[in-house]
């Protein structure tokens, strides 16, 4: 299952769709597609953020549940200890019980006036009637002792039973407990599984599309050393090389060319203009403006403890001070009190667990989710030093500033990971992104009188991507394909995988049914964008020829390559030879 999430997660991220091409003839109506992918487009950005923390939140399931059982099996053993001690010192009471009858009896026999009476006739002189009344005498203390004895042994016993019934009744309540978070827990699992079933249905239905559309030629300006590598045929060769160059995925601004600009003495705005094309910058006021973010943190919560200042616990109305500790319940809310005021996230799945702004829990127990909703301004001071070195430049560093803010201006409820926007809270906090942040407050990129989402990424390679050959919908104008010089600093600008055999290469295809084709025999990359995103891949054997998208082809090579390789495919635009 785990190849299924990392190829619909690769999918999502370079979706390539372009339904409003001419001349592509569709099974429904141009509408009715519209609707759909708008539907999908819709739920896109929520299952990518459930997806993308799946196999995190999966495993740490799979871990509690694994506790779970482990938990019950240890209490239910623990309980048929408790049963047989239970039992056996039940049988040990009713014996005290005929011990001391019988001594009491005893006792009294002793007591009454037969045994002086005997002690009496018995004796044969004065000391031997004082001998057996001291002899009677002691034997009386000694059933005493005994009874005395017995009556200790009793009320420990009986002690032990209360304590092991209570023992008990809370070995069940926890049993029950349990029982319902693996109920809870395995609710989870098959929800998301459901979802993940959905998205592949989805993904099936585009991809198709995608491998119809008829995309604009490459800019001859683009001169990427990659995109003239297209063919690779086995009767030729026997290995294949992939090469390629930049990072996903290719549209808005490139960070490493953002920063190339800066060094040549671009200034943000030119930065931005660039690489969206016909916006311009306007204030707007975004104070008042707060950003709800999902926190990648375990379901299952944990502590949460007021780090500095002072918070206000909503539901119980206390104020709590430096140090306290709260356990993350459904319904908690931690309010901040004043501009000192941070909370620690101890259940946060990386170490970046520190943040401003207010905490809010919701969910049920073991189907946690946490969030932090903080303002606009302070919420950008956590991404900006997390998605650009904070020694860059400092044009570099406002533009990113721009476009962290356009982003979040336009999506108010979203994730900490790359799928959104790394957001890492008040632990990376750097006083050169803060007066970045501070130096472009409130402005935001327009196109026309539209606030634009601002994407943006690592490296592109030297030229970056239309958005209908990213993730579909309509062209967007200020998401055009532009070149992006000056990124050789960047370790991406240009990378090989790793070289395969052709054994080794038919294992891989072979192992997924949409690149099956039995003996391999050619190679051909059949179409690109215009930065020389491979979007079509033609794969020949001696089961027949397979048509994929150059993503899908990408996922099968690296899904299969050992786990913890660098020699995978980072991009989708390589060639091969």
């Amino acid at each position: 299952m785990r190849k299924k999430y990392k190829k619909i997660i690769i999918f999502f991220l370079a979706l390539v769709i372009f339904w409003d091409s001419a001349g592509i003839a569709f099974a429904k109506t141009k509408e009715e597609l519209l609707r759909d992918l708008e539907k999908i487009a819709k739920e896109q950005e929520s299952f990518i953020q459930n997806i993308a923390n799946f196999q995190g939140q999966s495993s740490e399931a799979m871990a509690s549940l694994g506790s779970a059982q482990n938990q019950i099996l240890v209490n239910k053993k623990e309980l048929e200890e408790l049963e047989q001690n239970i039992k056996e010192a039940t049988v040990i009471l009713d014996q005290t019980k005929e011990q001391k009858d019988t001594l009491l009896r005893r006792f009294y026999i002793n007591r009454s006036g037969s045994i002086g009476y005997l002690a009496l006739l018995s004796a044969e002189s004065l000391n031997d009637l004082i001998r057996n009344q001291i002899y009677i005498h002691s034997a009386q203390e000694k059933i005493v002792t005994e009874i005395k004895k017995i009556d200790e042994e009793k009320k420990i016993l009986e002690q032990g039973i209360v304590i092991a019934q209570t023992r008990r009744e809370v070995l069940l309540s926890q049993i029950d407990i349990w029982q319902n978070q693996l109920a809870s827990l395995r609710a989870s699992i098959i929800e998301e599984e459901n979802k993940i079933k959905d998205l592949e249905k989805n993904r099936r239905e585009v991809e198709q599309q995608i491998l119809a559309l008829d995309p604009p030629p490459i800019p001859k300006a683009n001169n990427s050393p990659v995109i003239n590598l297209n063919v690779v045929d086995f009767s030729l060769q026997n290995t294949i090389t992939i090469a390629g160059a930049g990072t996903p995925h290719g549209l808005g601004m490139s960070q490493y060319g953002a920063n190339a600009m800066a060094k040549n003495g671009k200034d943000f705005e030119d930065i931005l203009t660039h690489y969206y094309q016909g916006t311009y910058l306007k204030q707007a006021n975004t104070d008042g403006i707060d950003i709800k973010v999902k926190l990648s943190a375990s379901p299952g919560g944990g502590a949460i403890i007021v780090a500095s200042g002072s918070v206000k616990n909503e539901s119980t109305g206390e104020i709590l001070s430096a140090g306290a500790i709260v356990s993350a319940v459904p319904g908690l809310v931690l309010s901040p009190q004043d501009a000192t005021s941070r909370l620690t996230v101890t259940y946060k799945y990386n170490s970046f667990n520190i943040y401003r702004g207010q905490i809010n829990v919701i969910g049920s127990p073991g189907r946690l989710v946490t969030y932090n909703i903080l303002p606009l301004e302070d919420y950008l001071r956590g991404v900006v030093p997390g998605e650009m070195p904070a020694s860059w430049q400092k044009e570099a560093l406002k533009a990113q500033a721009v476009a962290a803010r356009n982003y979040a201006y336009k999506n108010r409820e979203i994730c900490d990971t790359p799928s959104c926007q790394v957001y890492h809270g008040a632990l990376k906090e750097v006083a050169s992104t803060n007066q970045a942040i501070e130096e472009t407050r409130g402005q935001l990129l327009f196109y026309g009188s539209e606030i634009i989402t601002a994407y943006y990424f690592s490296t592109s390679g030297g030229w970056t991507e239309n958005n209908e050959n990213v993730w579909g919908g309509t062209p967007r104008s200020w998401l055009r394909g532009v070149e992006s010089p000056g990124e050789e600093d960047s370790p991406h600008y240009r990378w090989q995988a790793k070289t395969l055999d052709k054994a080794t290469l038919e294992n891989y295809l072979n192992s997924d049914p949409d690149t099956a084709v039995g003996n391999v025999e050619k190679i051909e990359i059949t179409k690109r964008g215009v930065s020389g995103l491979v979007m079509a891949v033609k794969i020949t054997g001696s089961s027949g020829t397979k048509l994929v998208t150059g993503q899908n082809f990408k996922y099968v090579i690296n899904v299969n390559l050992p786990d913890g390789t660098q020699d995978y495919v980072k991009s989708g635009l390589f060639g091969i030879r």
